[in-house]
């Protein structure tokens, strides 16, 4: 079984997250790998509906969908998250709560800080899913 990991896609509504996701969704299936991008509507309807768009419910918001997707990838299924996620420490507790779950011979992932990046999925450049790395 394939390690399971998480990708984070955050920016502005319309930035092309949810575009992004389903794109490095696509390529992966494609190279026969267990892939979930769990719906943000979708979350916010059945798992959010309690909450609001106050700052102390987007980070709880933020908290759930980090918490479905360490489920995912504990299990070995790779976990697009395409979400706004405007508060950075909300974000930093998601990583924190995923680093403390990954076993010590587990793949280390990461991504880029910065606002604007792109991932060229599939390209001569693109390494393998184990040892994927995205650049901005």
């Amino acid at each position: 079984m394939n390690p399971g990991f998480t990708l984070w896609l955050t920016g502005l509504p319309g930035a092309g997250k949810t575009t992004l996701a389903t794109g490095v969704r696509a390529e992966l299936v494609r190279r026969a790998l267990r892939v979930e991008v769990p719906d943000g509507d979708e979350v916010r309807m059945h798992l959010s509906r309690d909450l609001g768009f106050s700052k102390r419910d987007r980070d709880e918001n933020v908290r759930r969908l980090g918490f479905v997707a360490r489920l995912l990838s504990s299990n070995g299924v790779i976990a697009i998250i395409a979400a706004v996620s405007p508060y950075r420490e909300a974000r930093e507790c998601v990583r924190r709560s995923h680093d403390a779950r990954r076993s010590i011979s587990g793949p280390t992932w990461k991504a880029s800080t910065s606002r604007d990046w792109r991932l060229y999925a599939g390209s001569s450049r693109a390494a393998s899913s184990a040892n994927a790395t995205i650049t901005r």
